[in-house]
């Protein structure tokens, strides 16, 4: 973390230019059309030259005071400023959440507070992490919710 906080302008300009320049690559030489960056919530410059070389951007949240706090702020500090479309995807959110009135009451809480749309729920189930990545869900469970909260978040992501 010291060093991130160490470099000099120069340097963030080019590791921005190289972020930049590997994006257009990968989709010129090798017809990548969709680039996913999982960067870390905080302000570094990794993050945010993910951020400044996106298309589209998802923040991941959990539905609790603390992430909304955190993320209002991040959303006002950095977000806004960049001017990129952002969107917001609920994750860790228990199952009694999923029924149609109690998740579009909760996605209407949280797009009012954040003023984002909310463009889905990923449901917390511990029984994941039971199976400690030895198996994927999405083959040998494909009906579990959380399997059809990805898909779902997936079919609207295609309409942004």
């Amino acid at each position: 973390l010291r060093s991130m906080i160490t470099k000099d302008r120069v340097w963030e300009m080019r590791a921005l230019h190289k972020t930049l320049s590997a994006k257009r690559s990968l989709h010129q030489e090798m017809g990548i059309d969709v680039l996913i960056f999982d960067t870390s919530p905080g302000m570094i410059y990794s993050s945010i030259n993910a951020l400044a070389s996106s298309d589209l951007i998802f923040i991941v949240m959990k539905g609790d005071e603390y992430d909304l706090e955190g993320t209002k702020e991040l959303i006002k500090g950095l977000y806004d400023v960049l001017g990129k479309k952002t969107l917001i995807i609920l994750n860790k959110i228990p199952l009694n959440y999923f029924s149609n009135e109690a998740s579009e009451k909760l996605k209407a809480s949280i797009q009012e507070k954040l003023g984002l749309p909310v463009v889905g729920l990923i449901p917390c189930d511990c029984n994941l992490l039971a199976t400690g990545g030895k198996s994927i869900i999405a083959i040998n469970q494909p009906n579990h919710p959380f399997v059809k909260a990805i898909s779902d978040i997936i079919d609207k992501i295609q309409l942004f």
